[in-house]
């Protein structure tokens, strides 16, 4: 949110106060301020987040392979940590899995 009141302050909306920073404390003239409040404001109660997704499936190998999928999992570095593995064959039948 901070780059979107930068890009915002870069692109020229501040135009009566054309040296305005993100430190408001900095700011000394009143209009300033006043004008520095009521953009982030604005700019906030506009803000929205952009999310995104995308779906992962399992996808089962072709005829004569094997799949393996793997995961871990660490506490530190270094510290305990742990992982998994699972063979599947063309079928999505489990062949081996070790913890």
């Amino acid at each position: 949110m901070v780059e979107s009141i930068t890009l915002t302050k870069n692109k020229g909306y501040f135009t009566r106060c054309p040296d305005i920073i993100f430190d408001v404390g900095a700011m000394e003239e009143e209009k300033c301020k006043e004008t520095w409040a009521e953009r982030v404001v604005e700019v906030v109660t506009k803000y929205k987040p952009k999310f995104y997704h995308h779906r992962v499936t399992w996808e089962k190998p072709e005829l004569g392979w094997v799949k393996c999928n793997t995961d871990r999992a660490s506490r530190g570095n270094p510290g305990e940590s742990s992982y998994s593995f699972c063979l599947r064959n063309n079928q999505g039948d489990l062949i081996y899995a070790e913890t």
